[in-house]
This record gives structure tokens, sequence and C-alpha cells, in this order.
């Protein structure tokens, strides 16, 4: 969290200041264990694709990471629809999934993270297709806008159903087409987030 932390006021516009992310939204390990690691893991154990990975045309651990981060964005979904989680917990919570994804993007080459990795690029996208995240037009820093919250959640826990109907068809070409045409490539959004981090500074 602390390392985290470093990254965000690097990242982040006035990420300290009094409407600042690490005010707002300071990073908190038991949070992020209860709405993030819980139902990620409870995700592998339920739709694990070493399941139908017969019929995928790629390694399936390279989605069933992606897979299981979006479990937990359905399961934050639901909670707030279905359960009761009230709108500021929910805002917290994708706020702290967003800040950490910055530890993935730091170490961008590591081939082992590369599930990881490939999942914070989608989310990033996204984040920036929905307006949650952009850059502040004096600092070129990220700015979040938290009332996108839901808007972003929509579009997670539509992808997520996509996978999950992939699966139960067996449709490896689907599957792929998930993973290497909507979530794995950057574009310039992420190009620009990555620029922003010490580690990637002019790596291109």
């Amino acid at each position: 969290v602390q390392i985290n932390k470093a990254l965000i006021k690097k990242v982040f516009h006035e990420a300290a200041g009094t409407t600042g992310v690490l005010s707002k939204f300071e990073p908190e390990a038991v949070e992020q264990l209860v709405y993030h690691v819980a139902a990620h893991e409870v995700g592998h154990a339920i739709y694990n694709l070493r399941n139908v990975e017969k019929c995928l045309p790629f390694p399936s651990i390279s989605l069933e990471e992606p897979r299981a981060e979006l479990t937990a964005m359905f399961t934050l979904k639901l909670l707030h629809e279905k359960h009761g989680l009230p709108l500021p917990k929910l805002q917290t919570a994708l706020a702290h999934f967003c800040l950490d994804g910055l530890r993935y993007f730091d170490k961008y080459d590591s081939s082992g993270l590369r599930p990881y990795i490939i999942f914070q690029i989608y989310a990033y996208k996204v984040y920036a297709q929905t307006g949650y995240l952009t850059l502040h037009p004096a600092s070129g820093l990220l700015v979040l806008d938290e009332s996108k919250t839901i808007a972003a959640l929509d579009i997670f826990s539509e992808c997520f159903l996509r996978i999950l109907d992939g699966m139960d068809r067996a449709d490896g070409t689907s599957l792929q087409q998930v993973l290497e045409m909507e979530m794995a490539p950057e574009n310039d959004f992420v190009r620009a987030v990555l620029q922003l981090l010490p580690s990637r500074k002019d790596k291109g």
C-alpha cells in the first residue's frame, strides 16, 4: 500500500490534496481484501477457464486472471443493486481497485504478471471511455470522477457475462476475440498513463 501511494502521487493530479484521491480514497488493505481479493479468488474456484481449455487457442491463464478480476467487479455491482452496499462504499471499492492497478503498470514488462497487466489495460480503457478517469488539462495527470462508477461497472459486468457465455458454449474463438481484440491492445490513453510512471518514461 505504501509503495502504491508513492505511485499514485506521481500519476494523479494533486493526489494528496484536500479533494485528491488519497484524501477521498486512501488505499486500505482490509477493504481491498474484502471487496477485491476475496471475490477474485472465489471466481477462480467457480468459473475457472481451465474447465474449457481444450477449446482455447491460447493459454487459459491469459484470460483466467482478467476474468477473475471481472468477477470482483460484477460482485460489487450485485452487492450494490441487490444487497444494499451503499453508493459511497461502492465508489471507494472501485477507486481502490483503480489505484491498485498502477502497481501492475509499474511492472509492465513482467511476463509473469502479464495476465494481470492485460486486465489493467482493459480496465483503464473502460475508465477513459466512461469518463471515470481523465487527464487534467493543465498538469496532464489523472483525475478520477467517482460519479462514473456505475457506468464503468456496467461495462465490466457486460464483459464478464460475455466471457461466461463463451465458456458455456465452449466458444474459443469468441473468448480469443475478447482477450486479443478487446482487452490486450493498448490505446492512446493507456500509453499516456504509462508515460506518467517513472519506470516507464520514454520507453514508448
